[in-house]
């Protein structure tokens, strides 16, 4: 096995732009679904609820 050791950094800047685009695509599908389950199951989602 090989020794362990800290990832490049420079291959984390490069990926940093495509992680925000990922994490934003999975943002609208999460608020998607919820909303979806919301109104089939009747519930209300507080978009301000903090817990």
């Amino acid at each position: 096995l090989p020794e362990p050791r800290l990832p490049r950094f420079d291959i984390i800047i490069d990926c940093f732009p495509y992680a925000i685009g990922i994490a934003a695509v999975t943002v609208a599908i999460h608020i998607s679904m919820a909303k979806m389950l919301a109104k089939r199951l009747k519930y209300h989602i507080d978009s301000k609820q903090v817990n």
